[in-house]
């Protein structure tokens, strides 16, 4: 089982300097996903890294129901991830 979440900039005809590129966590490093507060349609992703800090990583959705659906999805796989650890 694949242990990344790959955030993948939308698909676009924007010239390749201006597009975003795949940002990828792995889910042990994943502290918090949540809507954010001002807009429905951006969730943010808090990270801890390597360095020992946490950084907050801000993502845009095409509408409030997508994000809300990430981040369910993102929540599962991080639950699905400690069971499986605690399991072991």
């Amino acid at each position: 089982m694949h242990r990344s979440l790959h955030f993948m900039p939308p698909e676009a005809n924007l010239p390749a300097l201006t597009r975003g590129r795949t940002t990828s966590f792995h889910v042990s490093a994943v502290r918090d996903c949540k809507v954010s507060r001002r807009s429905a349609t951006s969730f943010k992703i808090v990270v801890h890294t390597k360095r020992g800090v946490d950084k907050r990583y801000d993502f845009e959705a095409e509408s409030a129901e997508q994000a809300r659906e990430i981040v369910e999805v993102v929540r599962r796989v991080m639950e699905f991830y400690r069971n499986e650890r605690r399991a072991r």
